[in-house]
């Protein structure tokens, strides 16, 4: 079927484009190989074929309790994974990693598993099959900084504090706070919006870890994980659990405060 590109570009305006007007176009190469929503179509590139499915313009969106899990838990993932891959250092390390992932973002996704609607401890801001290990990175302290407990000189530290559980329902339930410092810092302090921010929750994770550039080569720590509660009366935390393994960690003698009740903050 012969369709000039100008005839053509006006049909889609107007939505009326047919099927096999849009695949005459798209095999004379003029719009190359897109995929996505195009007008009525979603447009797909598979092996070399290009494959056009009429568009739903309308679905009935499923809200049993497992679909509302569903969505809530990829909505966090793709927060979680968007907000690391925003920087260039992370961006890079996790594009570098030989890990399953088409791209820095998918391996994000495909490697931090949230199940809920807020980031928990078992995730990850590093690649898990990272060069050098260290625990006890940080601590949050007191109600405006984070404590360094372990200092590498060459290298930059970054800590990601993440308030979650908000006290307000209608607020986000959860917000990203990036920190980077070299790792040979003893604090980091929260400034006054970053303080407003975590009076909005209840709970929080701290994720921090190492990365070391020299030259071409770069490398990067496991992640250290804490979690922990805020006292929502005086605006600072008031218990941590310091560590991801409670298990092993228990085994060696280290002692962990047990989690009080959420809704009742020592006086």
């Amino acid at each position: 079927m012969a369709i000039t590109l100008e005839k053509a570009l006006e049909r889609y305006y107007l939505h009326k484009i047919t099927k096999e007007e849009l695949r005459c176009l798209l095999a004379k190469g003029v719009l190359g190989n897109i995929t996505g929503i195009l007008g009525p179509y979603v447009l797909r590139y598979h092996k070399g074929q290009h494959i056009i499915s009429n568009r739903p313009f309308y679905f009935r969106m499923s809200m049993s309790e497992a679909a509302i899990l569903g969505r809530n838990s990829f909505a966090a993932r793709a927060k979680f994974a968007a907000f690391l891959n925003a920087d260039p250092l992370l961006k890079l390390i996790w594009t570098l990693a030989d890990m399953e992932g088409r791209n820095s973002w998918t391996k994000l996704c495909k490697h931090n598993h949230i199940n809920g609607s807020a980031p928990a401890t078992q995730n990850t801001i590093t690649p898990k099959e990272h060069h050098f290990e260290i625990k006890q990175i940080c601590s949050l302290e007191e109600n405006n900084l984070i404590r360094i407990h372990n200092r590498i000189s060459d290298g930059i530290l970054y800590a990601i504090l993440v308030p979650f559980d908000p006290v307000d329902k209608n607020d986000n339930p959860f917000e990203l706070i990036k920190f980077t410092a070299s790792a040979d810092e003893a604090e980091l302090h929260l400034n006054n919006d970053q303080q407003n921010i975590c009076k909005k929750y209840k709970k929080y994770v701290l994720y921090s870890a190492v990365i070391k550039q020299n030259g071409d080569t770069i490398e990067w720590s496991n992640t250290e994980a804490s979690e922990g509660l805020f006292d929502i009366k005086n605006g600072f935390y008031w218990i941590i659990i310091p560590f991801r393994n409670v298990e092993r960690y228990r085994s060696t003698g280290f002692s962990l405060l047990p989690f009080p009740n959420f809704a009742s903050p020592p006086e």
